[in-house]
Formats: structure tokens, C-alpha cells, sequence
């Protein structure tokens, strides 16, 4: 299973079009992403990227994983705004929407420290592939 570091270079190639891009947003090197890409595609047995014309295009399979780590970076992205603006003294409940392949490599031990931050606050975590509509979960 891929983690959270993986699916961030498969992301960042697919929007950049080119490793050495990729790299420059990830701040790192060029071979590194390779080997990790080459070590991404061996576990997961597909061939993410082709070469065409200079650029490297996403395969189906590609664009799979892609698209799965735009929701899972949206999902931190969220989540992480959300932890900034909470204040020590603040109680309540937080819903909150992942997919599973998130929980045990990133969201898990957030989750956890968060908590016993912040003892008051209750959080609601639903687990789903799907992109949750949590305005209409709280009126439920």
C-alpha cells in the first residue's frame, strides 16, 4: 500500500508533466523520485507514467492514483487548516472525512495527537472512498 510521501510524487509528476519539475516543487532531487515512482509502480504492479513527446502523461492507472491523491490532499489540506485555527480552551465536535487508505500511514497518529491535545473536543471520523457533503452530515 502506498503512503502518503509516494502518492504526493505520483500527484506532482501527473501536474507537472516531468520529473525534474515534480522535483522542484517536492523540493527534491530527480532520482530520488524516480526510484521512488520505479518503487511505487513495482509494488502496485502498473506502469503509472509514459513518455510521449518530452513529457511524462499519466496512464489510466496513472490518472487513478492521481486523482486519489487530489482527494486525500484536499482531506489534509482541510484537516490541517482546521487543527491551526482550533484554540486550547475550545470544546465541541469536528467531523471528518477520510479514506482508508489514509488512517493508518497519516491521519491515524494526527488523529491521536490531536486528541490528547485537545481532550474537549470530540472528533467524528468517517471512513469512505467517497467525497462526503459533511454541511449535509451535520444536519443528519
Amino acid at each position: 500500500m502506498l503512503d502518503w510521501s509516494a502518492l504526493r510524487i505520483i500527484l506532482n509528476i501527473h501536474r507537472e508533466g516531468s520529473m525534474v519539475k515534480a522535483a522542484r516543487v517536492l523540493k527534491a532531487n530527480q532520482p530520488t523520485l524516480s526510484r521512488q515512482l520505479a518503487k511505487a509502480e513495482q509494488e502496485l504492479g502498473v506502469k503509472l507514467f509514459e513518455r510521449r513527446q518530452g513529457k511524462l502523461v499519466a496512464t489510466e492507472a496513472g490518472l487513478s492514483v492521481a486523482d486519489h491523491a487530489q482527494r486525500i490532499e484536499r482531506q489534509l489540506q482541510g484537516l490541517e487548516d482546521t487543527l491551526r485555527s482550533i484554540d486550547n480552551e475550545m470544546s465541541g465536535l469536528i467531523r471528518i472525512s477520510a479514506p482508508a487508505q489514509l488512517l493508518p500511514y497519516s491521519l491515524g497518529d494526527v488523529l491521536v495527537a490531536f486528541q490528547k491535545t485537545y481532550p474537549d473536543i470530540t472528533l467524528d471520523v468517517r471512513v469512505s472512498d467517497e467525497m462526503a457533503d459533511l454541511e449535509t452530515a451535520v444536519q443528519n
